[in-house]
């Protein structure tokens, strides 16, 4: 049996028993999207608020207005992740590539797959560094070399998309799946470019338009300071004000 196997097996007895008994025991619950919502707390939807999550615009800054020929991809390399979509942006760089557009790719996280897709990224010949964990003003300043952040998740375990935000406060544009809680993200941003998940075609297709849009960063990071912490701390005291 495999990691994922395994993941998935816990994953299923956690929402059959003490997932069921919390949400029933809670008076209210705050979720992180519209989707969660409706597709994890159906049956509770009654006592369910939305709460999105913020970016910190202190932390992530736009610091480069000038040009940009990155693009970036944030993440776990773990099996538990893999839905991430990191292999499937990995061939879409290549077909990028053959046919004339070699991007550099910034991968940015850890896990026992960082290897395998080092070695995959080798294989097809793409230019990529992986940076594995870094700090924070570390990842700021990736952003902010970077014309799109992307996120090709595969999976609805994708509740929020928080690279996203994070990316557009620092200018990029969002290249994202139409799945979870992505589209919620997307639909608020400036400069946004989505695509089905697994469409290899619509991802090629989402990354060749962002990198040739000429992105307004500024327009770009207030949309995304939309999601800020200070809003998300008032609608948690609102939620918490109604069970006092």
């Amino acid at each position: 049996m495999c990691i994922r196997d395994r993941v998935d097996i816990l994953a299923f007895f956690y929402r059959a028993t003490l997932e069921k008994i919390t949400l029933s025991l809670s008076d209210r619950i705050v979720a992180v999207s519209e989707f969660v919502k409706k597709t994890y707390l159906a049956g509770y939807e009654s006592k369910a608020s939305v709460v999105y999550p913020g970016v910190d615009g202190d932390v992530f800054q736009l610091e480069n207005m000038g040009d940009r020929g990155e693009i970036v991809f944030v993440g776990q390399l773990n099996m538990g992740h893999r839905w991430k979509g990191l292999e499937d942006l990995l061939k879409a760089m290549k077909i990028l590539k053959d046919e004339g557009m070699d991007l550099l790719l910034n991968v940015v996280g850890s896990g026992e797959l960082e290897n395998y897709y080092k070695k995959l990224a080798q294989s097809y010949g793409i230019s990529a560094v992986f940076h594995g964990r870094i700090t924070t003003e570390k990842l700021v300043n990736i952003y902010n070399r970077c014309k799109c952040v992307v996120l090709p998740s595969k999976s609805k375990a994708e509740a929020f998309g928080m690279v996203l935000i994070e990316g557009a406060a620092c200018g990029c544009g969002a290249v994202g799946s139409r799945i979870g809680g992505i589209p919620e993200v997307l639909s608020s941003l400036e400069y946004s470019y989505p695509f089905n998940p697994e469409d290899i075609s619509g991802l090629i297709s989402a990354i060749r338009v962002c990198m040739s849009e000429d992105i307004d960063f500024k327009h770009q990071r207030r949309s995304a300071l939309r999601f800020n912490w200070e809003k998300t701390a008032q609608a948690v005291e609102v939620v918490m004000r109604e069970i006092a």
